[in-house]
């Protein structure tokens, strides 16, 4: 429960949000496109932001995100986790265990972590702007019943009283010509006032992240075993998934909404529950939803 909270909280700190203003508006399409992380990448930049949750009791537990051409990072109490292009690996605080990811088609778009922390979300709905002091600032209102779920579950995590009917408002502050985030903030609303939930703040001139050779040598040591994961085996659309991990570390798998489940046997009717012998190749099977019904 703790760990499904932890994406939870996770999810959260990354989706901004917005309600309310001209049909025709495109504030909130031009904030996804300016601040995805292949794009801040192609223009060669680096980039960090560091984020502040606020519980009940106005204490704060942060995290951080760095990119730069190369790589994102992402660092919070749970983990260091760092993506290479698509290669994701890292250290687990909780479990103190290496990890890499294995992904399966159209599950890894979901998964990445934007830097900036913009999520598109299409009930978001522009409330203001304005521009003062040189930057543009932009007033949104959640919407959508998971976005708001989760929400309520984040924010029930950090000991408040969430009543039945709420508010989630989000203030975007950014360049007014390249609408790169430099800030934002993220208020609930019970009724009465306007809670901070969360800070994200942009850093200027982020020193270079060197990432802990600890990790690399664990992931890359040359006594290593492979996972792999076959889906729809036996039929035309068959396809392999393969990773490579060090012995002793652990292949987390990145399903996806098509492919949700995976089994022991080529026939799909064991499903697996984990628990393999993390010195032991392993071979996996998955099967289209649809298949199941």
């Amino acid at each position: 429960m703790k760990r499904r909270l932890t994406l939870l909280i996770c999810i959260a700190c990354l989706c901004l949000c917005a309600c309310g203003a001209d049909k025709d508006d495109n504030t909130l399409e031009k904030i996804r496109d300016a601040n995805l992380n292949n794009v801040l990448q192609e223009k060669g930049q680096t980039v960090s932001f560091r984020t502040d949750n606020y519980n009940a009791e106005n204490e704060i537990e942060s995290s951080y995100v760095y990119l730069n051409p190369d790589r994102v990072v992402y660092e919070c109490k749970d983990r260091v986790e760092i993506n290479e292009k698509g290669d994701v690996y890292g250290f687990d605080n909780v479990e103190q265990n290496f990890y890499r990811y294995l992904f399966l088609d159209g599950s890894y778009e979901t998964f990445e972590v934007q830097v900036t922390g913009y999520v598109w979300n299409p009930d978001e709905t522009v409330l203001s702007k304005e521009e003062k002091d040189g930057e543009l600032i932009v007033r949104a209102q959640d919407g959508g019943e998971e976005t708001l779920a989760n929400m309520a579950a984040m924010m029930s995590y950090y000991g408040f009283d969430v009543p039945e009917t709420f508010t989630i408002i989000n203030e975007y502050i950014m360049d007014p010509e390249t609408y790169e985030i430099n800030c934002y903030n993220v208020y609930a609303n019970f009724g009465d006032e306007d809670i901070l939930l969360i800070k994200s703040i942009r850093i200027d001139n982020p020193k270079a992240y060197e990432v802990d050779s600890k990790i690399t040598d664990a992931i890359n040591a040359e006594d290593c075993r492979v996972v792999t994961i076959i889906a729809d085996p036996g039929t035309d659309d068959e396809k392999v998934y393969k990773q490579t991990i060090a012995k002793g570390c652990i292949i987390r798998m990145g399903l996806s909404m098509e492919y949700p489940s995976l089994y022991t046997d080529e026939a799909c009717t064991q499903e697996y529950t984990g628990g393999a012998d993390l010195n032991k190749d392993l071979t996996l099977y998955t099967v289209h939803e649809h298949e199941l019904l």
